[in-house]
């Protein structure tokens, strides 16, 4: 709080400083990914009901409301959004995952709280241990805990994301990627 800055706890960031400037410009570019999964305009064009489905995108409507909004809030082109999972449920949450060539990553952009199904899951307080978690995905996760309904979303996003095979396809295919960094928002 205001106490930990003035005793220097915690130091603002100073519009001067080029560090400060680079983290709030970088959130900034990183801001429009999160909203992306939030944000849902109604854009019906041609290709709307007439065109193919294609398999990155799953759980959209048969308007594809989802897929255009997500296309057209993240000013990419299509190719760029490699996978959306519009999915909601008290254990499933949407996410996408995009190419951003400009900053060099490939982001995953997981949406929180915006159903009902969310704000269940936003409820699930009990405390879950990351012990099973960390085994499984390397690290030591005894005496971890985690808030249950973030858990539960956040391995649904990642075991989608293995069964899919959206990373290890993306960077297989695409030798240029291999050298992009992994962001999450």
């Amino acid at each position: 709080g205001k106490d930990d800055l003035e005793n220097g706890a915690m130091d603002p960031l100073v519009k001067s400083c080029a560090i400060d400037q680079r983290i709030i410009a970088e959130g900034a570019h990183f801001l429009k990914f999160a909203n992306a999964m939030y944000v849902q305009k109604t854009i019906l064009t041609p290709r709307s009901c007439c065109a193919p489905r294609y398999d990155q995108f799953t759980g959209d409507n048969l308007l594809r409301t989802q897929e255009h909004a997500l296309e057209k809030n993240l000013e990419l082109g299509f190719e760029d959004i490699v996978y959306a999972n519009f999915r909601s449920k008290v254990d499933t949450t949407p996410y996408c995952v995009v190419v951003d060539h400009d900053w060099k990553c490939v982001v995953v952009s997981i949406q929180g709280t915006k159903s009902l199904e969310s704000m269940v899951a936003d409820l699930k307080l009990r405390p879950a241990s990351l012990e099973k978690v960390g085994k499984e995905c390397g690290f030591d996760g005894t005496d971890k805990y985690a808030h249950s309904g973030m858990l539960a979303c956040a391995q649904q996003v990642y075991r989608d994301i293995q069964q899919q095979r959206v990373l290890q396809t993306l960077f297989e295919t695409d030798s240029k990627l291999s050298r992009y960094r992994l962001r999450l928002t």
